[in-house]
């Protein structure tokens, strides 16, 4: 099992168990939201799942190169214990906290960006959950298929008044950027984990003008056009960055470095640390350089002194 040490946790979950603990066996939390209990059967599994079904689940098979397809837990060699699949990553969290299946949960996330300003934006929403951006995306249901819980999760979550129409031109052409896990959701237990189906689709601004955006409340407060250097939900960030890097090599335009201000913070801090240093450095050789000037200029009025004295006294005698 791999480690991920910088994995987030959702607001409902527990503290999640360092995973570098001796103990970390007996110790992890164990959670599952009472959700699951009162949806077992429609989208979350029964306590007890056959071995046989649970090896037959599917997750995604994706090179980069070929078409995604789909293969089994057996298949992709995911790790059994007491007849359950287990994530390949620790989480420090057990049970299947939020998610309704032992294993993989298939979600699906289109990714519908325009050119705003010369800036690369996507349509984005404001969680309710967490309070971020993130891809207008979901669950596939039960006997979906991926491609077609794009366009739903899509019209549901940003723009459930909108015409087919514009929903034709907006999903008209789309390429699929990943399909695979995507263990840094918040949500990911060590039982449980999220398998997506990635689809950017680019539209004009003109179009981008005509959709009609308006938030699912129950799951998100706000729909916009977002700024694709935002800081996102869970692992939405690598899917962005991969469609703006896409983006600004096919139009030959090359986008402004993201500006990382921590970064600056530590640059200034080190510059004004430096800069102290330097001044301090410099008073204190001058005040070193005086001190001396002024010991010669005493040893001199000293001297002098000595002088006029023994003169005064030769005289006298």
């Amino acid at each position: 099992m791999t480690e991920m040490n910088m994995l987030s946790t959702h607001p409902s979950y527990p503290k999640r168990y360092d995973i570098n603990e001796d103990d970390y066996e007996e110790n992890t939390p164990f959670y599952e939201h009472e959700s699951l209990k009162d949806f077992e059967g429609v989208w979350s599994d029964y306590k007890e799942v056959s071995y046989d079904e649970l090896k037959n689940r599917l997750v995604w098979y994706y090179n980069n190169c070929d078409d995604p397809k789909l293969i089994t837990l057996e298949e992709a060699g995911i790790e059994f214990k007491n007849d359950k699949p287990v994530t390949p990553i620790k989480t420090g969290i057990k049970g299947r906290g939020m998610l309704g299946k032992y294993g993989p949960n298939h979600a699906a996330d289109p990714i519908v960006t325009c050119w705003i300003d010369n800036k690369l934006h996507f349509v984005g929403v404001l969680r309710n959950d967490t309070g971020e951006w993130a891809i207008p995306g979901g669950m596939v249901d039960p006997g979906e298929h991926a491609p077609a819980a794009l366009r739903r999760e899509f019209k549901e979550e940003a723009c459930s008044e909108e015409d087919d129409k514009i929903m034709e031109e907006i999903f008209k052409n789309g390429e699929v950027i990943f399909a695979g896990p995507t263990y840094e959701d918040p949500r990911t237990t060590d039982s449980a984990w999220i398998e997506t189906y990635v689809v950017h689709f680019h539209i004009d601004e003109e179009l981008a003008k005509k959709i009609k955006f308006t938030p699912q409340k129950d799951e998100v407060s706000k729909v916009a056009w977002v700024d694709c250097n935002e800081k996102l939900y869970g692992g939405h960030s690598k899917f962005i960055n991969i469609v703006k890097e896409k983006m600004y090599f096919e139009n030959n335009n090359e986008e402004p470095e993201y500006i990382d201000y921590n970064s600056f913070n530590t640059i200034f801090q080190v510059f004004v640390y430096l800069l102290i240093t330097i001044i301090s450095v410099y008073y204190a050789l001058k005040l070193r350089n005086d001190i001396k000037n002024e010991e010669k200029y005493i040893q001199m009025f000293l001297c002098d002194y000595d002088n006029c004295t023994l003169l005064l006294f030769s005289n006298v005698e």
